[in-house]
């Protein structure tokens, strides 16, 4: 997953990587960061119907 990735690229990387998708989620909640500033991964990890 890169920062810089297009939206939909990002969706099909939680969907390709759901176990580091949801590592990268609590990384975020433990941050308070969003992981862009557009979208959080959890957002990214529901659209993604994971």
């Amino acid at each position: 997953m890169c920062p810089l990735a297009a939206r939909e690229d990002l969706v099909r990387s939680v969907q390709l990587n759901p176990g580091i998708a949801r590592e990268y989620a609590d990384a975020e909640e433990q941050m308070g960061k969003p992981f862009k500033k557009t979208v959080t991964v959890a957002q990214l990890i529901e659209e993604a119907g994971i």
